[in-house]
């Protein structure tokens, strides 16, 4: 028996040694496979942390609030701009005009320079803004003051919003696209006067 295996296979361990090889390179190209998939999932998941830590914010102050049908009412727009050096900004506003009455909107300071004067429409309100020269603003500020009327519905509770139009543009030192990353928007429930008892 042992003659037969031996003139068959006159190298009995070579299949075994053939086998260990492919074996050992199989499991080296999976575990670089591996920790390339890993680098790859650690870079995207730093990059996302990053950018998430990184969005600037444009929001209303407060961003809920109760109004009433005859009320004027003034809301600050406030932008925080975490990483960014803000040089611009593009606002505008909308509002529904069955509700509520746009009146005005002006600079809060934040950006100083007034590039385009409030504009004001029956639904919206816009304003462009800019920084001095030599001095882009970072942090957290006042960009605009809007005064509105309210003016609707009569008869029932309502909510309404005040919200940042598409076209809002933020612009910064080093970024070439808009970061208006969040945009947040002004809920108003609009109440019914309680009725005066005489």
């Amino acid at each position: 028996m042992e003659e037969t295996i031996s003139q068959n296979n006159p190298f009995p361990h070579f299949n075994f040694h053939v086998n260990s090889v492919w074996v050992k390179r199989g499991l080296i190209f999976v575990i670089s496979l591996l920790s390339i998939l890993l680098a790859i999932y650690y870079i995207y998941h730093q990059s996302v942390h990053t950018r998430a830590a990184s969005i600037t914010s444009l929001y209303p102050i407060p961003q809920t609030m109760n109004v009433a049908v005859g009320d004027t009412i003034t809301i600050p727009v406030v932008v925080n701009t975490k990483d960014e050096s803000l040089t611009g900004a593009m606002l505008r506003l909308n509002f529904d005009p069955k509700e509520i009455q746009p009146i005005s909107i002006v600079s809060g300071g934040f950006l100083p320079v007034v590039l385009s004067g409030g504009k004001v429409t029956t639904s919206s309100v816009t304003i462009t803004l800019g920084c001095e020269p030599t001095s882009p603003k970072k942090g957290t500020g006042i960009l605009a003051q809007i005064t509105a009327k309210v003016i609707g519905p009569i008869g029932s509770n309502s909510m309404t919003q005040m919200t940042f139009d598409s076209t809002t543009v933020l612009t910064a030192i080093g970024d070439t696209n808009n970061v208006s990353d969040e945009k947040i928007p002004l809920t108003m429930t609009i109440q019914i006067p309680k009725p005066t008892i005489p």
